[in-house]
């Protein structure tokens, strides 16, 4: 077996290297309750838009090849809620985030994570 380690990959031109492989995330990112990207180590994301109370959307740097890819979203605080991917995707947007309240579904703001799967155009 063969270890390989690196500090870091980049490609040809001198830039991040772009993963390609069906598995690896093509984004992924961390935001504030309105939708500011809140850490630096986000990756493939250009900017947030909060477009109410529990309702996000983020836009890629790169764009996706398909509209059908895999969005997951997590709650970082607050206790139990509900926070899914809907289909109000595009390939130049990450996903749409809704975040509500477990108890009720009602919408709520909270910060949150998100990642997606799929291929890059």
């Amino acid at each position: 077996m063969s270890t390989l380690k690196a500090d870091t990959i980049q490609n040809t031109s001198g830039g991040a290297a772009t993963l390609t492989k069906q598995s690896a995330a093509k984004a992924y990112f961390h935001a504030s309750s309105t939708a500011t990207i809140v850490d630096s180590q986000s990756f493939n994301i250009s900017s947030g838009t909060d477009n109410g109370t529990g309702d996000w959307q983020y836009a890629i740097t790169n764009a996706m090849s398909s509209a059908d890819y895999i969005g997951v979203a997590t709650a970082n605080t607050g206790g139990p809620r509900i926070c899914s991917h809907y289909a109000n995707n595009n390939t130049a947007s990450v996903f749409a985030i809704l975040l509500g309240l477990a108890t009720d579904g009602s919408l709520n703001d909270q910060p949150h994570n998100g990642v997606a799967h799929g291929d890059l155009a």
